[in-house]
């Protein structure tokens, strides 16, 4: 798979989004990166779009956190299963976001597609916050 594995794709990934580091974030796709933030949306293409789309989320966040884990690696193709918790920015509501991506690499290391799936867990959703941290 080149110079950069899947996993020492995705532990860079995590760092950088935990910093909060659009510009440096959008270094691990390519100039013709397709991401699918969700699978109803159209996806974001290009590391320009991407990173404008890295600082539009991210500036509404404090307190970042990411971990990821490897679920699957198989040639230029890995699997993971993430958790993130921030802090939205001006409500100073918690938010805690779990999902799964699939990332293709090219030869380089570098992602050219991410597709991902994930839920978001925030204050207002019933009793759902009490009841996960009991």
């Amino acid at each position: 798979m080149g110079d950069t594995t899947f996993t020492e794709w995705l532990a860079a990934f995590s760092n950088r989004y935990a910093e909060s580091a659009p510009e440096s974030l959008a270094e691990l796709f390519s100039e013709d990166v397709d991401y699918h933030h969700t699978p109803f949306e159209a996806p974001v293409r290009g590391q320009h779009a991407l990173t404008q789309f890295f600082r539009d989320t991210l500036e509404l966040r404090r307190e970042t956190s990411f971990k990821a884990e490897t679920i699957h690696e198989e040639s230029i193709v890995g699997w993971a299963k993430w958790s993130s918790t921030f802090t939205r920015k001006g409500t100073e509501d918690p938010v805690r976001q779990e999902g799964v991506f699939r990332v293709v690499l090219n030869d380089a290391g570098v992602c050219v597609e991410l597709r991902q799936w994930w839920n978001s867990l925030e204050p207002g959703q019933g009793d759902l916050m009490r009841d996960f941290d009991a």
